[in-house]
C-alpha cells in the first residue's frame, strides 16, 4: 500500500495488469541417461489475478504461453 501511495496510480487501480514469469525448473539430463526417466509433454495450467500473463519455459526449445481475460481484450 505504502508503493502504490507514492505512484500517481489512483488508489483501489492494481499498479499492474500483467504478469511475466519464467519458470526455471532445473532439469538434469544425466537422469535420463542413469535411470531411464524422460519428462515430456509438459502442460501448463493455472490462472491468476492479471488480464495478461506471459509464461515462459526453457528447455531444449523455448516454450511461450499467453493466458488473457477475453472481456479485457479485442480479438484483433
Amino acid at each position: 500500500m505504502q508503493i502504490q501511495s507514492w505512484s500517481e496510480v489512483p488508489r483501489g487501480q492494481p499498479l499492474f495488469e500483467s504478469l511475466v514469469v519464467f519458470d526455471n525448473h532445473p532439469m538434469d539430463e544425466r537422469l535420463e541417461g542413469e535411470t531411464g526417466v524422460t519428462v515430456e509433454r509438459v502442460v501448463l495450467s493455472g490462472q491468476t489475478n492479471y488480464p495478461l500473463t506471459l509464461n515462459v519455459l526453457p528447455g531444449k526449445e523455448l516454450t511461450c504461453s499467453l493466458w488473457y481475460q477475453p472481456s479485457r481484450f479485442r480479438d484483433d
